[in-house]
């Protein structure tokens, strides 16, 4: 089952270069990534049927049912385009064969060493392309936009904050003492490198959070201070190398870094004001712009609970895939980021499904994290990532980007199925007690009165 998992990760850090930037592959083989999502999807149904079961708590079965009752109803309701509905699919349903794929296998702790081993890798090999990009073929070019690794075209951020997911596993794995600090502080310094190279801001919050909120996620870490400490110190240095960066290869266009913090408008990009909104550039539609479009369009036109179906307000390189709502308010960027997409095409209901899923995976996750297993590391440095992942949805396409929704299903859905076979297994291991030992767990009689209580187990 490795061998799927594996081919899936080289096939999403290197289809989009190979087709769209070195052009040496054809432009269709970028649907290999979904190939291999039908491939888990065969699996699941052929493993669900031999084994009868699926490993999933109520919690997210009931989140996948509601997921499809909105998807239906939505599509159903304002009669899309069954082109456009496919469409739509390919956005909102192409990694659920992944989640659901730890539910029907069981990856061990040595199969997940070695998935993390070959991302790790993967994510190392971003750093010489990121140097040839940045000093050869992009030489001159005066925006580090182009800078996205084996990742694409114009996907620095991506990239970046890919990377940035890469540093929060290692240090959960350091905190959890699966790795040494001279181990993870230099390969996480390694996967810092190319963030500096295309200069995207948003590592700025995001690194220090990753690398100091998994102190507060699990309870049992040994020299909590020591470790707070070290992580402040290294977090501080990383931040001057960045800025340092920033201001070698962006100064003279830009100014310090410091400088256009000091200026506000660093982040302007998040709103420029519907007032200042034309019908001529998505450029001039910030991210939360697009947001309040949604949220009035969806409202004023009765679309608030269901939206107006998946894919009808997102755009397609083929006409007859492009959504009938973007063809008239394309203008107002529906896809600018996932949050507004969501509004639009499966309303309020859909955003609240959502975050309810990240909420479980969180929970999920923190829960795992308690343990001092192989496990708790890995789900130690995944809360940020969920957290992360959560917050993206005002900042970029989250689930449209295969890279990003591949990944992150499949190791939602792992530690998922993880939770629910140790809670699971720790209910077997009661009822067996209870049958071996029925004295240990029989009601007693409180000698001050009639009050019956059970002993603390465990």
């Amino acid at each position: 089952m490795n061998f799927l998992i594996i081919v899936t990760f080289l096939s999403l850090f290197s289809v989009d270069y190979l087709a769209n930037n070195l052009q040496v592959i054809p432009q269709k083989m970028f649907l290999i990534p979904e190939a291999m999502a039908a491939a888990a999807m065969v699996v699941v149904v052929l493993s669900g049927i031999s084994r009868r079961q699926l490993d999933m708590a109520p919690k997210y079965a009931i989140f996948l049912g509601w997921f499809l009752l909105t998807v239906t109803a939505g599509l159903i309701l304002n009669h899309v385009d069954s082109l456009v509905a496919i469409s739509g699919m390919r956005i909102y349903l192409k990694s659920l064969p992944f989640f659901l794929l730890p539910m029907v296998y069981t990856f061990s702790d040595k199969q997940i060493r070695v998935q993390l081993l070959w991302l790790l890798g993967l994510c190392l090999t971003q750093i010489p392309v990121t140097l040839y990009q940045r000093f050869v073929q992009y030489r001159g070019v005066l925006t580090g936009d182009p800078i996205g690794g084996t990742l694409g075209v114009n996907t620095s951020g991506v990239l970046s904050i890919l990377l940035i997911f890469g540093i929060a596993l290692l240090v959960g794995f350091y905190f959890k003492k699966l790795l040494k600090a001279w181990q993870a502080i230099p390969l996480a310094l390694l996967l810092f490198i190319p963030t500096t190279l295309n200069e995207t801001k948003v590592v700025l919050i995001l690194f220090p959070f990753v690398i100091i909120s998994p102190l507060f996620f699990a309870p049992n870490i040994a020299h909590r201070g020591r470790k707070l400490l070290l992580m402040s110190v290294v977090g501080s240095i990383f931040m001057v190398l960045f800025f340092i960066a920033y201001d070698v290869l962006q100064g003279e266009r830009e100014g310090s870094l410091v400088e256009r913090m000091k200026s506000g408008n660093m982040f302007s990009y998040m709103f420029k004001g519907t007032d200042k909104v034309g019908k001529f550039s998505e450029l001039e539609v910030g991210r939360f712009d697009a947001i309040a479009f949604a949220v009035d369009k969806a409202s004023n036109q009765g679309h608030s609970i269901f939206g107006v179906g998946i894919g009808n307000a997102s755009p397609s390189n083929t006409d007859k895939l492009v959504g009938e709502y973007w063809k008239t308010y394309y203008w107002t960027v529906p896809e600018k980021n996932m949050a507004s997409r969501v509004i639009w095409e499966m309303g309020y209901t859909g955003l609240l499904i959502y975050m309810g899923f990240f909420i479980f995976a969180f929970l999920d996750a923190k829960a795992l994290a308690r343990g001092d297993d192989f496990v708790a590391a890995f789900a130690l440095g995944w809360t940020p990532v969920v957290l992360i992942m959560a917050g993206s949805f005002v900042y970029m396409q989250t689930f449209v980007i295969t890279i990003f929704s591949h990944l992150f299903f499949f190791y939602a859905g792992h530690i998922a199925a993880t939770r629910f076979r140790k809670k699971k297994q720790a209910y077997s291991e009661t009822e067996h007690a209870k049958r071996h030992d029925p004295k240990r767990f029989a009601p007693q009689i409180d000698p001050r009165g009639t009050k019956k209580f059970k002993p603390m187990i465990g």
